[in-house]
């Protein structure tokens, strides 16, 4: 998961995206787009930055789901998951998810 602060004409918003490769050796290295329990934690941040401060957020979706691996289940993914829809369902800014 990348992240930061941008400007959408001349408003401050916060973006938020996975980030794939563009070739085989790439692709393993951002292991295929597929976020562990970490990406979620910090996009979480993001959005919860994003309504202190009152900045729109965009998403982009680019990935084939939540990396399945023993560890990632082990450092709460499904949990990391149900935490962001939660807060999302909450926020007080706008939130539009480009897929």
């Amino acid at each position: 998961i990348i992240g930061g602060i941008a400007s959408y004409h001349g408003l401050p918003v916060t973006v938020i995206g996975h980030q794939r490769g563009k070739d085989t050796k790439e692709n393993i290295r951002r292991n295929f787009g597929m976020p562990h329990p970490e990406g979620y934690r910090k996009a979480l941040r993001l959005m919860k930055q994003a309504e202190k401060f009152n900045r729109p957020i965009i998403t982009f979706i680019d990935t084939k789901g939540a990396y399945p691996g023993k560890a990632a289940e082990e450092r709460g993914q499904s949990e990391a998951i149900a935490r962001n829809l939660f807060e999302m369902a909450g926020l007080k800014v706008p939130t539009i998810c480009i897929v």
